[in-house]
């Protein structure tokens, strides 16, 4: 996983606009105030899916892998970077919603780490470890 550039974000639209499944609409949301930064997320040389990350309120939003790439642990693994990332950065929580068929996805990635529950499927994660 690793920053995306301002053309890497086009190429990201692009490429989840031609992916068959279309859970997710773009790749940014146009939000300033949310300080939203992307991720590409990359495997063989490959980019292999994308997440946002807004800083206000530390939530990850949306986490996208494109359909060659499912069922693989690419996504796992990205989370997994993601969160060292973002405790180097001094974070100690981040906010997820757990859409569709997700959950057993999510409970992988945060397994071992002390979560709230806040209903319908929304999550405040305890990654201060």
């Amino acid at each position: 996983i690793r920053s995306a550039s301002v053309e890497e974000i086009g190429v990201l639209e692009t490429t989840l606009k031609a992916d068959p499944d279309q859970r997710t609409s773009s790749v940014v949301r146009g939000v300033d105030i949310a300080g939203e930064h992307v991720f590409i997320i990359e495997y063989l040389g490959q980019v292999a899916g994308f997440c946002t990350y807004r800083s206000k309120p530390d939530e990850i939003f949306p986490l996208f892998i494109f359909t060659p790439f499912r069922r693989q642990g690419i996504g796992e693994e990205a989370m997994r970077q993601l969160i060292v990332l973002l405790q180097q950065d001094g974070r100690t929580e981040d906010f997820i919603e757990v859409i569709n068929d997700a959950g057993p996805f999510w409970s992988k990635v945060f397994a071992g780490y002390q979560y709230t529950d806040h209903g319908f499927g929304k999550y405040t994660i305890d990654i201060s470890k």
